[in-house]
């Protein structure tokens, strides 16, 4: 029952923010058939952070999920108050169909493509507020992931007191600072960040849940404002709790060795672990070494117990690996993409090693099972390219170095990577260069070319699907491509009429937003502004500025008669 609580029950998040009596009290009633009072003696009932209203989902975590299980199914800290990003791929969260309070509780709504129907989200939130929603994604995983201890309300003043001294925002004896708090705290998240955390601050409110929870607790805080002071005061979660709890993330072993040499090879043998948080990546690294001397590091807590080293990092594979990388290059004489094989890893894993341990050369290949040296095969082929060069041209004394070339392509190129001052000094000599033709009349045929540009422009305007307007579009729309490319800056006119007309691909996204947003109105629907940015081919990761231009138009073209106003969220 319990490991059926701590895995897949919301039960963790609240469960270190109560006191040890609580929490007995909690699994005692989800133990038991009357589950009437775990909302109130959890605190939630009593919360101002409103419940998810519809189940939620991450839509990459969607797809990965089908793909390795065949279906998708609702992770549990997509469906946090508070949470609106995925912690693992830093993507919006979006609603499904199901409702978290539906009219019968005891049906099973297993997640599927007719409830999670995905859509394009347009936030126009400031990449500020998406960094710290996704921090406090990150701490809830850890915090769901994490078995913490339970602690009283009195533990967590007195943390949230000491730490408030050590920043300068409480006095000695431990008298708060709170008008200085509330300001700090505020300036540090921003109000649009709070609000969406369901954790805005009064301004000027003595009476507010930021001034409640440093000072004595006569109520239960909502864990993800427990989670906002802790980052605030600059703690990550597990030091704020303790140091020993560490371990826990990557359970408590045996966990998998990936040691190709070994016998053991994807058995769980090993038993020593360490861990520690990086701050770089905001995660726990766990670093696992074998009896056999292998040593790696992952951030993922499933990669110890998987059958595949992936997102992770040897440190060293050991005497045992070393040994038969040995045996291998000096003894079998097999391959280096065999070796490879047998070892589980890479070939630029065993070149690399191989070179270490002065196996093989360094650049070299093998060829046979023999290690060759590098600067000797360069040498003999060195030798005969320039004879193979030589022998074309003392056969035909009178072709240009252009024409030997084609003749030899692939000795003229390795020859000008490896020997060019060979190849220069040993090729026929230039031709006399002809003097440029002068007879272009350059200002005539800029004014052709102007008038020209002026009609095509004006065409490119009116076209319907639009066209981005650039000197490559006109140019090649008037067949005179490599002449504007080429020699643009001969023909002024031309040059300052084009750089006045083109767009920028900015330019001409808000362009074509327009026009399709119309489009879609002229069919008599209701205008979406997913809709607009799939028909416009606008990428969900577009700019603040196209975000905007499209919310402009939906609002103006359902405005417009028999519509309702709507514009993107």
């Amino acid at each position: 029952m319990e490991s059926l609580v701590l895995q897949n029950t919301l039960y963790p998040l609240y469960a270190p923010f109560l006191p040890p009596e609580r929490t007995t009290l909690v699994l005692e009633s989800m133990r038991s058939h009357f589950s009437g009072d775990i909302h109130t003696r959890t605190g939630i009932m009593a919360s101002t952070v409103p419940l998810v209203k519809c189940f939620r989902f991450c839509s990459v975590c969607w797809r990965e999920d089908v793909e390795q299980y065949g279906e998708p199914y609702w992770h549990r800290v997509h469906q946090v108050a508070g949470v609106l990003v995925c912690p693992i791929h830093q993507v919006w969260l979006q609603n499904s169909l199901v409702k978290t309070q539906g009219e019968n509780r005891h049906e099973f709504y297993a997640a599927d493509e007719n409830n999670c129907l995905t859509k394009l989200c347009l936030v126009n939130y400031t990449k500020s507020t998406f960094d710290k929603l996704a921090y406090l994604a990150h701490d809830v995983s850890l915090l769901l992931t994490t078995s913490l201890s339970s602690q009283s309300g009195e533990w967590f003043r007195q943390r949230y007191q000491s730490l408030l001294i050590d920043n300068g925002l409480a006095t000695a004896s431990g008298r708060i600072y709170q008008k200085d708090f509330a300001h700090e705290f505020v300036a540090f998240y921003g109000n649009e960040f709070l609000e969406l955390a369901h954790s805005k601050i009064e301004p000027g409110s003595q009476c507010n849940w930021l001034s409640d929870i440093v000072r004595k607790h006569r109520k239960s805080f909502h864990p993800i404002r427990h989670l906002l002071i802790i980052r605030f005061l600059n703690q990550d979660l597990l030091t704020f709790f303790g140091s020993d709890l560490r371990d826990k993330p990557f359970g408590d072993g045996a966990w998998t060795c990936f040691n190709g040499a070994s016998k053991h090879y994807l058995e769980r043998v090993i038993t020593s672990k360490t861990v520690s948080y990086s701050h770089e990546v905001k995660k726990l690294i766990g670093t696992f070494s074998c009896s056999c001397g292998f040593i790696y590091s992952t951030s993922d807590p499933a990669v110890p117990y998987s059958k595949k080293l992936s997102f992770g990092k040897i440190k060293s594979f050991g005497k045992i690996w070393e040994r038969k990388l040995k045996k291998l290059l000096a003894e079998k004489q097999v391959s280096l993409r065999e070796a490879a094989r047998q070892l589980k890893v890479e070939t630029r894993t065993v070149i690399h090693h191989g070179e270490r341990l002065k196996l093989i050369g360094k650049k070299s290949t093998t060829e046979g099972g023999t290690n060759v040296d590098a600067s000797k095969i360069k040498n003999s082929r060195l030798a005969d390219q320039r004879t193979a060069w030589l022998k074309v041209r003392k056969d035909n004394p009178k072709l240009s170095k252009t024409a030997i070339r084609k003749l030899l392509p692939d000795v003229y190129i390795w020859l000008y990577r490896h020997d060019r001052k060979w190849l220069d000094h040993n090729s026929p000599c230039k031709n006399g260069i002809q003097s440029p033709n002068k007879r272009v009349d350059w200002a005539k045929r800029d004014d052709e070319i102007l008038a020209l540009s002026r009609q095509e422009v004006k065409t490119l305007n009116e076209q319907l699907p639009p066209i981005r307007i650039t000197v490559g579009s006109v140019s090649k729309k008037l067949s005179l491509r490599a002449l504007l490319e080429k020699h643009l800056d001969k023909l002024p006119n031309t040059k300052s009429f084009l750089l006045s007309q083109i767009e920028s691909v900015e330019q001409f996204q808000i362009r074509r937003v327009n026009w399709v947003a119309h489009e879609l109105s002229a069919r008599g629907n209701y205008v979406e502004a997913w809709q607009v940015m799939r028909f416009a081919g606008i990428k969900s990761s577009c700019s603040e500025i196209i975000k905007q231009a499209i919310n402009n138009a939906v609002l103006k073209v359902n405005s417009l008669p028999h519509h309702f106003r709507k514009t993107a969220s």
